[in-house]
């Protein structure tokens, strides 16, 4: 079974009000292993404007805010705009070449990525191993965008070698990297294990201890 976001908040909502992890994922049919994976990024938290924001919700906020940043910027630096002749785009975008991703410079003129490979790839300077790249970028930005923003270098580089696109770790996060996206970073494991000790520390026989003074009972 798929859970929504809005669903996800609900079940970590309830955890949060004191309902056990085994009775939401019992009632629920979601695997505790999984459920443990929402806690931190599907808690909400009040802003002070009285909004409801989760980790994962503030961050894919914040990565579009820096997007639109960088669309603003290119808009700033080219001396055209969206409605302008499409030659007179693809020129002024040859001068942002290699500051920007291929992503905001298109989406900033509404310029299609393929026009813009075609017009950029013609160039006479631009070698074997800049193509390369630009085309790995474009990999690394679909499969990131498949994962809702989620996967890291490694798991971008296992899903492009099983699509049969020859990668390294090492290289997908140099170019994630040049690419200024970043993922959202879920401490599952780190989560069950604070679950675990805190599990350890509660008085579970729920003994009632009548003490007079220090070191005796």
């Amino acid at each position: 079974m798929k859970f929504s976001d809005e669903q996800k908040q609900k079940l970590v909502a309830l955890y949060y009000n004191g309902e056990s992890v085994s009775d939401i994922c019992l009632q629920n049919g979601v695997p505790r292993s999984t459920f443990y994976t929402w806690l931190k990024p599907y808690h909400t938290q009040v802003t002070p404007s009285g909004h409801n924001v989760s980790a994962n919700e503030f961050i894919k906020m914040k990565q579009r805010i820096d997007t639109l940043e960088q669309k603003v910027e290119v808009l700033q630096k080219v001396d055209c705009t969206v409605s302008s002749p499409l030659q007179d785009k693809l020129q002024e975008f040859s001068k942002l070449y290699g500051q920007y991703s291929v992503h905001t410079l298109c989406d900033a003129l509404c310029v299609a990525r393929g026009t813009f490979y075609n017009h950029i790839f013609r160039r006479k300077e631009v070698t074997v191993y800049d193509k390369r790249r630009e085309e790995m970028r474009e990999h690394i930005q679909t499969v990131f965008d498949e994962s809702r923003q989620r996967f890291g270098a490694n798991k971008i580089a296992v899903v492009l070698s099983e699509r049969g696109i020859k990668t390294t770790p090492k290289y997908v996060a140099e170019l994630i990297r040049e690419m200024g996206i970043k993922s959202i970073v879920i401490n599952s494991k780190k989560e069950y294990k604070k679950h675990l000790r805190f599990a350890k520390k509660q008085n579970h026989l729920q003994r009632q201890f009548q003490v007079s003074k220090p070191n005796h009972f």
